[in-house]
């Protein structure tokens, strides 16, 4: 029994990550079991859907699947994802099918957005089961992106650093979060300021591959995580780059099971 869990309830959000955290609130808090809430193992009951492939006879076939008890778990929980993708003239049908659930199945629908006229935003919202997270612009950005600093561990970071990780990110936090992560493994001080940003995410350079090698061999993930977007940025495609990389480091391999049966340096050069 869930009997503090809604049915149903929808997610709209321009950007991934907030919506995607809105969702794994709803699950943590329902769905695991944790903080008192009683709960269930989500493995064998959880599937996805992208709204973009529902059509009549698959949501004929999913009311189906929803009206039938599973084998494999008491409840079943169904992400419909990209919501706004949904074909207009299923709305009624879908809307028909949540209306009707038995217990023990949900529904977790998210979406970038939805137009106020659309029969699925008055069916939410009459009950109170919408979250639309407003456009994060100016300020509210701002003090957002400062929160995924923090978050990230950099304590230590001025105005201008916030500011110029929004700029770079043409101010999509989808990307700044990206930004912020990749920040985040350069900065292990906890400390961030703008020249280290513009190094790691301004600064233009030829992108090489045996660059790449050798910041693999430094093991600093930042470094090559930026030198790999950077390739692949120019043009550079991934399988010439894996090639280089499996071949230096078969070599490496070599050189060290040589040296294990006692060849010299010299012995070594030769045979390779």
């Amino acid at each position: 029994n869930l009997p503090d869990c809604p049915p149903f309830v929808l997610i709209l959000a321009a950007d991934d990550v907030r919506k995607g955290r809105v969702a794994d609130a709803f699950l943590e808090h329902f769905f695991s079991g944790k903080s008192g809430k009683p709960g269930f193992e989500l493995s064998t009951g959880l599937t996805k859907i992208d709204a973009a492939q529902l059509s009549r006879e698959s949501l004929a076939a999913l009311s189906a699947q929803v009206i039938s008890p599973s084998l494999f778990s008491a409840h079943q929980l169904f992400f419909i994802r990209a919501i706004e993708t949904l074909d207009s003239s299923l709305n009624k049908p879908f809307l028909k099918l949540l209306e009707s659930l038995p217990p023990g199945i949900n529904f977790i629908l998210s979406g970038k957005g939805l137009p106020a006229s659309n029969p699925l935003i008055q069916f939410f919202s009459l009950r109170d089961l919408l979250v639309e997270l407003p456009e994060l612009k100016g300020q509210e950005l701002r003090r957002w992106t400062d929160k995924e600093l923090r978050a990230a561990g950099i304590k230590t970071f001025s105005s201008p650093v916030s500011e110029a990780l929004i700029r770079i990110a043409d101010g999509s936090p989808d990307r700044i979060v990206q930004l912020v992560a990749h920040a985040a493994l350069y900065a292990d001080s906890g400390e961030l300021d703008l020249k280290a940003v513009r190094t790691l995410f301004l600064e233009q350079v030829e992108p090489d591959e045996f660059a790449l090698v050798d910041a693999i061999g430094d093991r600093n993930p930042a470094r090559p995580e930026l030198l790999l977007n950077q390739l692949l940025a120019s043009g550079k495609s991934a399988f010439p780059i894996l090639a280089i990389i499996s071949r230096i480091f078969c070599n490496y391999l070599l050189i060290k099971l040589l040296a294990i049966r006692g060849r010299t340096p010299t012995d070594i050069r030769q045979d390779l």
